[in-house]
């Protein structure tokens, strides 16, 4: 399989950028798809900065992002329920009808570059800021031991697996698989 920078799962060491690279939509006859009018311009649904995000804002704004800048492509991201709270019986339900601990986010279910498809693990940045007056403090997100697990499976077994930190670490991992 293809090796890129797509699988280095090493936290950013520098403050990311903040605008996304440019997009070109895949359209046209052999792609099935017409070209379409300019999108409404993009803005974030969330107002409090990225520093204070949870997982779950943060794939909101993930798939957000992937219906404006994608939108074809997009209905081929899923998401994958594993985080959360839920009740004890909950979880025993989802257990039984084959959840599993540990799996990636979001799967990308388009082949490309020589992989079967994409597998993205969203990870929250971290950091402090200024919010409403006040300083706070947040830790990044971890890579647990059975997610690497994981990533070490899928991997061998064809797919491309990124841990994506942050917002713009999702956009880099979507622009540079489908680019």
């Amino acid at each position: 399989m293809p090796t890129s920078a797509l699988n280095d799962m090493s936290h950013p060491a520098a403050p990311y950028a903040t605008s996304s690279p440019a997009f070109t939509p895949l359209t046209g006859p052999a792609f099935g798809v017409a070209a379409t009018a300019a999108p409404k311009p993009y803005a974030l649904i969330h107002k409090e900065p990225e520093a204070l995000w949870d997982e779950n804002a943060l794939q909101q704004e993930a798939f957000h992002w992937m219906r404006h800048h994608y939108p074809h492509q997009e209905q081929s991201l899923i998401a994958i329920a594993n985080g959360g709270l839920r009740t004890a019986a909950t979880g025993q339900t989802l257990k039984n009808t084959g959840l599993k601990r540990g799996y990636p986010d979001t799967a990308l279910e388009l082949a490309r570059k020589g992989y079967y498809g994409l597998r993205i693990e969203l990870k929250i940045i971290g950091g402090t800021c200024e919010w409403k007056g006040q300083t706070i403090k947040r830790k990044p997100g971890t890579v647990k031991p059975e997610q690497r697990e994981w990533h070490a499976r899928l991997t061998e077994n064809g797919y491309c697996v990124v841990v994506a930190w942050g917002l713009q670490g999702f956009i880099d991992a979507i622009t540079e698989y489908l680019g």
